[in-house]
């Protein structure tokens, strides 16, 4: 939903440099905040390598706290208090936090679920993930309830961390 929200977002809380309103040509310099959100994510796939190579915590843990990281972002985005610099440092951390959740998701899945039944178990997993994303676009229209959103992503990930605490407990890697 990151991926579709954070422009309105930002635009919601730009405050141009001039002080006139936002329809006076102050834009938001789209392709530098992109650039930014790509090397927030690079940088957190160079940090899973730097944790795991120095083997400071399991997989799962590592998931965890990523999971409880992106929560605290979409609560603060939830949030109505929020300027324009705390909305973009909170999206370059959720990127960060996608840049980890890639390769850590892809190596536990890896361990956990079994070659010949990999294409079928992503395909139907993808299915719910795409409904949610519908939902989601549709409840949305003209970007009148993105905190909702937010909201409906930090529900989500609180029962993904719940799940992957427990899982960690039964002795997930």
């Amino acid at each position: 939903m990151f991926v579709f929200y954070w422009i309105p977002t930002l635009n919601s809380v730009h405050k141009p440099a001039d002080g006139k309103h936002q329809s006076s040509g102050s834009e938001l310099p789209y392709g530098t905040i992109y650039s930014s959100f790509m090397v927030a994510s690079m940088a957190g796939a160079l940090g899973y390598n730097i944790i795991m190579h120095k083997r400071t915590l399991k997989y799962s843990g590592l998931l965890i706290a990523v999971l409880l990281v992106a929560n605290v972002c979409f609560i603060k985005l939830a949030g109505s208090s929020k300027s324009e610099t705390t909305a973009f440092w909170l999206f370059c951390v959720l990127e960060a936090c996608a840049g980890i959740y890639g390769p850590c998701v892809g190596y536990l899945k890896a361990v956990l679920v079994d070659n010949h039944a990999r294409t079928s178990v992503y395909s139907l997993m993808r299915l719910p993930l795409n409904i949610v994303v519908i939902i989601s676009l549709l409840t949305t229209k003209d970007n009148n309830n993105i905190n909702g959103v937010f909201s409906s992503c930090s529900l989500m990930l609180t029962m993904a961390l719940a799940t992957t605490w427990v899982a960690s407990l039964r002795g997930m890697p």
